[in-house]
């Protein structure tokens, strides 16, 4: 039972309960830890049937606990690629916008004539009606 005991103890502390009376006994192995790993083993049955059974009970219980520990790690690394991924993913398209001009941009020198920058903005309206040239005060704008 104590090589048994001793393996679980290489991953972190054990502490064991032992509880009864002559006839029965319940003995708790609880392993410290966080999560489904620290999940305690409690065994009961007769002092003939724990000598019996306790050591292969508590090999089982290591293996799981070990199965836990290698799905916990193994789900780890893969989180931390993606995570990795993802940053390179963000970076390389923050990289690509800025290099590119915007969609509005190319859309308004599309609009305009292609000459200056003004898009087209500022050419002369056609006039409608009174063509007579307007002086600064028949013009509250000017």
């Amino acid at each position: 039972m104590f090589v048994e005991l001793a393996q679980m103890a290489k991953a972190g502390p054990v502490t064991i309960i032992v509880t009864g009376d002559e006839k029965s006994l319940q003995v708790t192995v609880c392993p410290k830890g966080a999560g489904p790993l620290a999940t305690p083993i409690s065994l009961t049955g007769s002092p003939a049937e724990l000598d019996a059974e306790i050591a292969h009970c508590l090999l089982r219980f290591q293996g799981a606990r070990k199965s836990l520990q290698e799905q916990m790690d193994a789900t780890t690394a893969v989180l931390e690629e993606a995570k990795k991924a993802s940053a390179g993913d963000a970076a390389k398209a923050l990289s690509k916008a800025a290099s590119k001009p915007s969609k509005a941009a190319v859309m308004a020198d599309e609009e305009g004539d292609g000459e200056g920058d003004d898009g087209g903005c500022c050419e002369a309206a056609p006039a409608v009606g009174n063509t007579s040239a307007a002086t600064p005060s028949d013009n509250p704008f000017l």
